[in-house]
């Protein structure tokens, strides 16, 4: 067939028209998954940030952190190796 032929034309525009037919669906879904976790999510991230004072840290946590510091030797020796990598740079 030559090029420009009625029928090739009608081909491309089925391809062209399925991929919106299947594409708009899948958008239509992410748009409104995104737009409800924002919705859901949102105000609580807002209170907890309100709630630990910007730190994201709640109360007594830092105790904590120290005791599984204190049970873990592990952690230390990774934290002073970051802290060395840190200085270095």
């Amino acid at each position: 067939m030559p090029a420009g032929h009625p029928s090739q034309n009608n081909k491309s525009r089925k391809s062209v028209m399925s991929f919106f037919q299947r594409s708009i669906p899948i958008v239509t879904c992410i748009v409104v998954g995104v737009a409800t976790g924002v919705y859901v999510f949102d105000p609580l991230l807002k209170q907890y940030e309100k709630d630990t004072h910007g730190t994201w840290k709640k109360p007594g946590d830092e105790q904590r952190i120290e005791k599984v510091k204190q049970e873990h030797p592990i952690i230390q020796k990774i934290e002073g190796s970051q802290s060395k990598s840190e200085k270095s740079t």
